[in-house]
């Protein structure tokens, strides 16, 4: 048996409830830093499951803050080291498309419609040396070839180049026409009654035959996409992972770089996801 131990850090409540002078950077309330402990394979310290263990936490990379720009191709994020004592090897990235199905209508003790099933498909992935200029990070993504698969841009589908288009953006809605991409309507998510608060409703009467006068509050609408059986909602996703990995000594090289255990078994590893731009 091999043994693993891990300690993380991430920002656990609402940070709009803090103040405003202790509230995480913007974009970094959804990132982990992470410390993984391994043994060698044999057993061997510092986790051999032979009885406690126990070891300072002190090497945590900073969670970055990200930022893309509005056409969805420039990428940046901020540098995470531990100034001349912690310094990642690389980032990893990736693109995708996450697409929620949900229940084809609420059940009675629901709030809103169940997530029935949660796909996520990833259709650019990077890899980068960790080479901070400014404090930050970047990379762009290019201009596909017109006769590549799924190149383009249309902001009618909600497509971005190198993605399929988007179905269910999910955004608020009063009615269809405030949604922007072609083909999805505004879908009735229900609600919860006010004095009744476990009880979901759909009309002022789902709470009013249980407490008299009760009414039906927070019903929500957002546009989805229905293909006849559910309705789905999708996001595009911009997914990063910053590591301190353990690579040699040896210059690093893209067709060529070996891990190494530069610590004793220990991996840091930081991380954050962004909702790309509609």
């Amino acid at each position: 048996a091999r043994y693993l131990g891990a300690v993380f850090a991430l920002y656990a409540d609402d940070p709009t409830a803090r103040p405003a002078a202790d509230r995480p950077p913007p974009t970094a309330e959804n990132g982990v830093s992470t410390i993984w402990w391994r043994d060698d394979g044999t057993g061997a310290a510092p986790l051999d499951g032979s009885a406690d263990a126990t070891w300072t936490a002190n090497t945590f990379l900073a969670i970055p803050t990200l930022s893309v720009s509005a056409d969805n191709r420039t990428f940046t994020w901020s540098a995470v080291e531990q100034p001349g004592t912690v310094v990642p090897d690389l980032s990893v990235h990736e693109i995708s498309q996450e697409t929620e199905s949900y229940r084809a209508a609420p059940l009675t003790c629901d709030t809103e419609r169940d997530v029935v099933a949660r796909s996520k498909a990833v259709y650019w992935e990077i890899w980068r040396p960790y080479l901070p200029a400014g404090g930050q990070e970047s990379f762009t993504l290019p201009t596909l070839p017109a006769t590549w698969p799924r190149a383009g841009t249309d902001p009618a589908t909600g497509k971005m180049d190198g993605l399929p288009p988007r179905r269910g953006s999910g955004a608020p809605c009063l009615t269809s026409a405030d949604c922007t991409i072609t083909g999805d309507v505004c879908t009735f998510f229900g609600g919860r009654c006010a004095e009744q608060s476990y009880k979901a409703c759909q009309a002022d009467s789902d709470c009013d035959a249980c407490v008299p006068g009760d009414t039906c509050t927070g019903a929500k609408q957002i546009c989805t996409y229905d293909d006849g059986t559910t309705d789905h909602t999708t996001r595009n996703l911009w997914s990063v992972r910053v590591g301190r990995l353990g690579l040699s000594s040896a210059a690093f090289d893209f067709d060529a770089f070996a891990l190494d255990d530069r610590t004793a078994y220990l991996t840091e590893e930081s991380s954050n996801e962004l909702e790309l731009n509609p």
